[in-house]
């Protein structure tokens, strides 16, 4: 009922908003009456509704906390300035911090950037995180103190605002300029960071600025024995984004990683590569294929030839048919009929007839011709 009254009151319009006001203010009745009461007055872009509701952020009570600063964040623009004038106040300027990071206009910047040096991590955190989705030339110097910070989740929340940046500018010239190695430079620091957190952001950064500094220290992370095995499936995921042979090379370097995550990883992402890469992919995982490895990566790798279909694709996939374990077999057919399923039929088939055909690959495939 409270819910479908709720949904009615915001029909009655500007009248409603003085009952409402009273309501979210009587601390002598029930929170989720003053609860309700609270997200209603988020449906009036009004003064009344929005002076009640930046007032109900210093109430003792959470739940009814949260429900103002969510409803001021509901009205946008006309909160901003009660929000940024709650700032000055440490009890409400969490609160007002987090409304003011939801309403995301341009409004915003100018109060935020008051409080990016706040000694409550939380409120420099959320300050950071709204602010990294604009560009002014303001925010970036902040977002490069942030790298800096002691707090891992704000060392974080700036590594992946500046990992956007580093993004667009490399879709320009700007990626060239000294301000942008120098901040390319500060990220790969953070390949480094004591917390794995931040060393992963640090991988996509790189990967979005996808220049040839980015690609050679990605590498080099990717390459040191100490580097933690979620680390480096970061890193492999962040130079699948660079379209480079070089890249294509870092990754199957892990190919043969005794750590099963890493493989499985490398051989994933050298499935998606982009199409001008694809014939070295299918190349390095076919050749691959001579190596003694785990079920679980053959059948990896015989589902990464059929999505890539390089030249040599079905060769590679026949290894996996030609496989003594079920299981490697199965995966292969899968992928012979996801590379060519008319083409693919008609070879078996010459094969199952030839009298050349040895006998444990006839085998196969007369079994792949069964579950055609």
């Amino acid at each position: 009922r409270q819910w479908e009254a709720a949904k009615q009151i915001k029909r009655i319009g500007a009248p409603a908003i003085a009952p409402l006001v009273e309501l979210a203010q009587d601390d002598t009745i029930d929170e989720d009456i003053r609860w309700f009461a609270a997200r209603t007055l988020g449906e009036f872009d009004h003064p009344q509704a929005i002076a009640a509701l930046a007032k109900l952020l210093n109430s003792e009570e959470e739940d009814l906390n949260q429900m103002a600063a969510a409803a001021l964040a509901q009205i946008g623009t006309s909160a901003i300035h009660p929000l940024s004038y709650l700032l000055q106040s440490e009890p409400t300027r969490l609160l007002a911090v987090q409304a003011l990071a939801q309403i995301r206009q341009r409004g915003i910047i100018s109060p935020l950037l008051r409080v990016v040096n706040d000694k409550n991590p939380q409120v420099r955190q959320a300050a950071i995180e709204a602010l990294g989705s604009f560009q002014d030339p303001r925010i970036l110097p902040v977002l490069r103190q942030g790298l800096r910070d002691p707090v891992a989740d704000i060392r974080q929340e700036s590594v992946a605002a500046i990992g956007l940046r580093l993004q667009r500018t490399a879709r320009s010239a700007a990626h060239k300029s000294d301000e942008s190695h120098q901040v390319g430079r500060q990220v790969i620091a953070c390949l480094y960071d004591i917390d794995l957190r931040v060393c992963a952001r640090a991988a996509l950064a790189l990967g979005r600025w996808g220049t040839p500094e980015a690609l050679e220290n990605l590498a080099i992370a990717l390459e040191k024995p100490d580097t933690p095995e979620l680390l480096k499936v970061q890193l492999i995921r962040a130079l699948g984004r660079i379209s480079a042979p070089k890249a294509v090379a870092a990754i199957a370097g892990t190919l043969l990683s005794p750590e099963t995550t890493v493989r499985q990883a490398a051989i994933r992402t050298l499935a998606m590569v982009d199409p001008p890469l694809q014939q070295q992919a299918t190349a390095l995982l076919s050749q691959h294929l001579i190596h003694q490895l785990t079920a679980a990566d053959k059948q990896a790798i015989a589902l990464a030839l059929a999505q890539l279909k390089g030249d040599g694709a079905f060769e590679g996939i026949m290894i996996c048919l030609a496989d003594l374990d079920e299981s490697v077999q199965l995966h292969a057919i899968a992928a012979l009929k996801h590379l060519d399923a008319t083409g693919s039929y008609e070879v078996l088939q010459r094969l199952n007839q030839s009298a050349s055909t040895d006998p444990q690959l006839k085998s196969s495939v007369q079994k792949a011709l069964s579950e055609w």
